[in-house]
């Protein structure tokens, strides 16, 4: 099963307003149910004995809760042309949990890149220039948010975009 390991939040208005007027782009596709996370290891497919193997391994992870705090809009490459929009983030926590993460799951779901800490608000077929969108909204108050909970989600992709099922998750204290 396709799975990744993240950090789930419930968006505020703003955060739902931005995802409104990013939708009717041409090849926008913005998460289901407005149900946002970050990503701290996209595992890809994994087996079931590596999804006990995991979910056992997020069991194992003892982690004060904290909060999430967003900072601006984004985009990967650039606001020129966007592959993928998303709100920053800046909580040296969620660097810590994530560093925690890699250290503790096999060698082959380890991250070569570097984390970045984001809440992909859409993704684009093909990318679009968002700066004047993001002018209109890119000051908004995002919000801080409490993070409390590790979860192994599955990720089925579908024409309407990735349908994601909670598979486990790990309570932080």
């Amino acid at each position: 099963m396709r799975s990744f390991i993240a950090v789930s939040i419930q968006p505020n208005d703003a955060i739902t307003s931005l995802m409104k007027a990013i939708e009717p782009l041409k090849g926008s596709k913005v998460p289901h149910n407005r149900l946002m996370h970050m990503t701290l290891a996209f595992l890809d497919e994994i087996s079931e004995d590596e999804k006990n193997l995991i979910c056992s391994i997020l069991s194992g992870i003892t982690y004060q809760s904290f909060q999430l705090k967003t900072t601006h809009v984004g985009a990967f490459p650039d606001l020129r042309k966007a592959r993928v929009a998303f709100i920053g983030v800046d909580s040296p926590e969620v660097v810590q949990l994530q560093k925690i993460l890699m250290e503790r799951l096999p060698e082959k779901f380890r991250e070569k890149r570097d984390f970045v800490p984001h809440l992909t608000v859409s993704r684009f077929k093909r990318p679009p220039d968002i700066r004047g969108l993001i002018g209109e909204t890119g000051n908004a108050d995002f919000g801080d948010y409490k993070v409390d909970k590790l979860t192994l989600y599955r990720s089925e992709l579908t024409p309407q975009g990735a349908i994601y099922t909670e598979i486990c998750s790990a309570q932080l204290i």
